[in-house]
């Protein structure tokens, strides 16, 4: 086989697999912005995470719990 011929068949299959595998990333990028029924616990879980870190930082300043602290 001609060099060239196998250089050419070697970069049009390593084209293919690229190809393939950018689509099979698109694919799951669609799935990924595609509306589902877990959005909702995602946020409840970051309005808790949230909450929980506030409540933290308090602990850390000496706040007695359910006290603003005064802001700086």
């Amino acid at each position: 086989m001609n060099p060239n011929l196998s250089t050419h068949y070697v970069a049009i299959q390593t084209d293919r697999s690229r190809l393939s595998a950018q689509a099979e990333r698109g694919w799951q990028a669609e799935q990924a912005a595609a509306p589902e029924s877990s959005r909702p616990a995602i946020t409840v879980m970051r309005r808790w995470a949230g909450a929980l870190l506030i409540l933290a930082g308090e602990r850390l300043r000496g706040a007695p719990r359910g006290v603003q602290a005064p802001a700086t």
